[in-house]
């Protein structure tokens, strides 16, 4: 009856220890797999105006360009500029598009041109085509 007590007691308290080492060692292996996880599905994730073909801007207004007949052709500067048609998309807070000097944070559709006419019509190949655009005054 002892030696049966005593194996129940080794047992149990075996199972015990089990338990705890294991619930300290699949907590961590656990959230570290939850973070990684998290982190490789945000890598491949698009922007959130990317997965709808948008493709985020901003910097500086360099040039603007009024001669285009289907809109006007800015120049962005840095951090993340290029030359872009803005042709009556969404135009939020100061309106300061059409002047050089505001910076500018917003989306583009990455094509469009800026059509030019004057003896005969070309087009100029823009970066983009904006979609919304913010300015600073």
């Amino acid at each position: 009856m002892v030696l049966a007590n005593l194996l129940n007691l080794v047992y149990y308290s075996n199972m015990i220890l089990k338990q705890k080492i294991s619930k300290y060692v699949y907590v961590p292996v656990l959230i570290v797999a939850i973070l990684l996880s998290f982190f490789v599905f945000i890598t491949f994730l698009p922007e959130g105006a990317n997965a709808l073909g948008f493709t985020p801007f901003g910097g500086q207004i360099l040039n603007v360009f009024y001669g285009c007949v289907n809109g006007v052709m800015i120049t962005v500067g840095p951090p993340r500029g290029g030359t872009f048609m803005y042709s009556g998309g969404t135009l939020y807070k100061y309106g300061q598009i059409y002047r050089t000097g505001p910076w500018t944070l917003g989306d583009y559709i990455p094509s469009g041109s800026c059509v030019v006419c004057g003896y005969g019509c070309y087009s100029i190949p823009t970066t983009g085509t904006i979609n919304q655009v913010g300015t600073s005054i």
